[in-house]
């Protein structure tokens, strides 16, 4: 649960107050951060020293426990320790893709700096850690390389707390912020509503291919069924004469429905290339891909099959039990 901190006496005297709201035993970690999964991060040029290239990093300021409170996993080294660490001497904690994606080799114990002024000076700190990549934006953007240090200026709090009594572990927080900080609104969100906003646009995307897919499944059907009657329209006296000569109902049927049948199939196999083509054109704007299988196609192939003998049988089932008298006098 994140909650945003609105004066400067809370975010101040943030690292006093940590221990009120733990007296609750529903609330098993609290930490701050400058940002949290689903807001948009910033980046800024580092400097590995020893080196003059500039590495583009993702910045994010923490304060103590934040890796506890978020459960992101340490790789190597150590997390930021309130008894080793301060805010004054920067430590760095880098993510995994940091340190792959500038080939920073055995980087505990090495500085990494960032400019302090218009000058070119330098300001470093030693790495001491590496942890598990982890997302800040949607599934559709890559992990960016990030870099994370101890800050008491960070201005958005995270509660972890656990699923029961969550309406009353929310309240007894509340009360007590509000004690905090009396003169704003105590407000709140879940990291996993931020993280369903990020995809709520392809979610919107699916609804509405959802309902398009099913208007065309409808309107084929009925325009299926229109030249199903007209076909039968035309070959009524062909049928009679077939009824006169000894065709049953489901021979007469299979006549009518064969035809139809291997123009779906044929439809089926021009689309499949071109649906191919559009799936993945869009899962290009993943940054995680799966690969296409061949069970979709088959199974869309199977749907489209089944709805087309559906809808032609009701008319071929009728054109095969008419009158062969009333067929053979049809002009």
């Amino acid at each position: 649960m994140v909650v945003p901190i609105q004066t400067d006496q809370m975010q101040q005297n943030f690292r006093n107050y940590k221990d009120i709201f733990l007296k609750n035993t529903n609330v098993h970690e609290v930490s701050r951060a400058s940002y949290f999964p689903g807001d948009n991060p910033w980046q800024n040029m580092y400097v590995l020293e020893g080196t003059e290239d500039q590495i583009p990093l993702w910045n994010m300021f923490v304060d103590f426990d934040f890796f506890k409170t978020l459960d992101i996993q340490l790789s190597e080294g150590r997390l930021f320790d309130m008894n080793k660490d301060n805010d004054s001497i920067p430590t760095y904690v880098l993510n995994e893709t940091a340190v792959n994606n500038f080939n920073i080799e055995n980087p505990i114990g090495k500085r990494m700096g960032t400019f302090t002024d218009m000058q070119g000076n330098i300001g470093y700190g030693e790495i001491i850690g590496v942890v598990k990549d982890f997302h800040i934006e949607g599934f559709d953007q890559p992990i960016r390389p990030m870099i994370l240090s101890v800050s008491n200026n960070v201005w958005f709090t995270a509660f972890k707390i656990a699923p029961e009594d969550m309406n009353a572990t929310i309240a007894y927080l509340e009360t007590e912020w509000n004690k905090l900080e009396p003169t704003h609104p105590f407000r709140y969100r879940f990291l996993d509503d931020k993280f369903g906003e990020l995809m709520k646009q392809q979610e919107n995307f699916g609804s509405m291919f959802l309902y398009l897919t099913i208007l065309a499944i409808i309107i084929s059907s009925m325009g299926l069924y229109g030249l199903a009657s007209y076909t039968a329209e035309q070959r009524t006296k062909e049928i009679g004469v077939r009824k006169v000569l000894g065709a049953s109902v489901g021979q007469i049927m299979n006549m009518l429905n064969r035809d139809f049948m291997k123009l779906v199939l044929i439809a089926n196999i021009f689309a499949w290339p071109i649906s191919y083509l559009l799936a993945k054109d869009w899962l290009s704007n993943f940054s995680y891909q799966i690969n296409m299988p061949l069970l979709p196609f088959v199974f869309a192939t199977l749907v489209a099959l089944i709805i087309a003998l559906i809808t032609v049988s009701t008319q071929s089932y009728m054109a095969a039990n008419s009158d062969p008298v009333d067929a053979l006098k049809y002009e």
